[in-house]
């Protein structure tokens, strides 16, 4: 079904935006006095409702309702009554002095439950919401498998994360099952991809700021006994109230909708709310209750996390630990006891392996009696001495890395060769124990092959046509 998107964001970033839009109508209708006005309010704002229900988000339709239940309690809900005095010193105060069309436009301006009707009138969003699709929509299961694996990613590298955009390829390589091949470019939740990310530290200052700006807003809107806002009389309603109920509402939505999906592929997504937190906090200053309540709930939903990630490894076949270089280990971990075996390095170029090839890594691990592995991208092959090399039992090159370590003859390590981009001249034949090619690559090194002892070319392996080379090389090596 055909979900409404614009600017080149998705449906549910489309609806967060959408729902900024409409938090500023919301605090215009409390700012602005005058009846025709608000007609028009409500008139965009119905247009802007309608096209929310169009994106088809559910999150969209959550944060909505969330959205309305905060101004309702903080403009209607907790309301105090107006009193005889107040009536007769404005009569225009009172509800028995309104003309019925009067009453029905006080209504629209303050009841959230024409809005919420008129969001879930979209047949397509009754239809995404339904049971029947709900249990069949992949979307909802790959979400918690994807923050399952958020959390495993968290506890594997809680400090420095693994980068803003490995977050998704990070999952698909060290924690998505080995026979899942759904895409994902990142965490779909802007909480833990920033937390995959960057780390724990990262996580803890965006939720302190956030928090603390909310709890300092909820302070100052929700109004004290004995002197409320009424809907009635609309006198107090300041410009600074106005500027921070409309703050309080963008954090709260983005919050809400962060929770759903990634809101930080654009400024108009993270830009209102982290600004709107600023401004909260620049205009009221916080109270020390409200500090100490700010640290105490991010630190706990930090540890939550990282707890939750250190539960949630103990079940894989494998053990991965990221370090400060960007070097990963893969232990071989069966049972909880590490399996005696050798160990490994893979030098990875991901031109030659593909971009997703950690899978095959874990396959081998756990199949060919290795204890450790440790995984060697790009960004540390000059964090590793050479030397090093030489105390594996197995040393794995591919694409261009086939020169960054000199293969000797006599050597105790054995060398593969995966797709390699050349061979080596003089490359002795005792401690290669394959070169892997794939099928494709085998008229480029038909001159290269001509040139190579008939002990080498022995030793070659070919990956047929058929087989994706990223995601099946390691059967080829005994």
């Amino acid at each position: 079904m055909s979900r409404f998107d614009f600017l080149g964001l998705n449906a549910n970033q489309a609806a967060c935006v959408l729902l900024y839009g409409i938090a500023v109508l919301w605090v215009l209708h409390f700012s602005i006095r005058r009846l025709h006005v608000k007609m028009v309010l409500l008139a965009m704002e119905a247009a802007l409702i309608v096209a929310v229900g169009m994106t088809l988000s559910r999150g969209g339709v959550v944060t909505l309702i969330v959205g309305l239940g905060c101004v309702w309690y903080l403009r209607v809900g907790r309301t105090v009554t107006v009193s005889r005095s107040q009536i007769a010193a404005q009569p225009e105060a009172s509800p028995y002095h309104e003309r019925t069309w009067q009453r029905v436009l006080r209504w629209f301006s303050n009841s959230p439950v024409w809005r919420v009707a008129l969001v879930l009138c979209n047949p397509g969003l009754w239809g995404r919401s339904a049971p029947s699709y709900i249990i069949q929509d992949a979307s909802i299961g790959n979400r918690f498998e994807l923050w399952k694996g958020a959390a495993k990613l968290i506890f594997t590298s809680p400090l420095g994360g693994w980068g803003f955009d490995n977050t998704g390829a990070a999952y698909m390589n060290w924690f998505q099952d080995v026979d899942d091949h759904t895409f994902y470019r990142g965490m779909v939740n802007s909480f833990l991809q920033i937390t995959v990310a960057y780390g724990l530290p990262a996580l803890f200052g965006l939720l302190f700021v956030s928090l603390l700006a909310l709890k300092n807003g909820w302070r100052v809107l929700l109004p004290s006994k004995g002197a409320g806002c009424s809907p009635y009389s609309e006198m107090s309603w300041n410009f600074k109230r106005s500027v921070m109920l409309l703050c309080f509402l963008w954090l709260v939505i983005w919050g809400v909708a962060s929770c759903f999906s990634t809101m930080l592929s654009s400024p108009m997504l993270f830009g209102f709310p982290m600004l709107a937190a600023l401004v909260m906090l620049v205009i009221h200053t916080p109270q020390m209750s409200e500090l100490r309540g700010a640290l105490v709930i991010s630190f706990s939903v930090c540890l939550l996390l990282f707890v939750a990630g250190r539960v949630l490894v103990r079940s894989d076949p494998v053990t991965i630990t990221r370090d400060a270089n960007g070097m990963v280990s893969v232990v071989n971990a069966r049972g909880g006891t590490h399996a005696p075996g050798k160990t490994c390095i893979i030098y990875a170029d991901q031109q030659a392996l593909g971009e997703y090839f950690g899978k095959e890594v874990r396959k081998f691990v756990a199949g060919a009696g290795i204890e450790k592995c440790i995984v060697l991208d790009k960004a540390g092959y000059l964090d590793v001495i050479h030397e090093n090399a030489g105390e594996a039992d197995l040393v794995i090159l591919s694409g261009n890395t086939v020169d960054y370590v000199e293969i000797k003859e006599g050597s105790r390590s054995k060398f593969v060769l995966l797709n390699p981009a050349f061979l080596p001249p003089s490359m002795p034949s005792g401690p290669i124990q394959a070169i892997v090619w794939p099928e494709i690559n085998r008229a480029q090194f038909l001159e290269p092959e001509a040139t190579l002892t008939e002990a080498l070319r022995a030793k070659i392996r070919m990956v047929p046509y058929n087989e994706n080379f990223e995601t099946s090389w390691s059967k080829y090596i005994k």
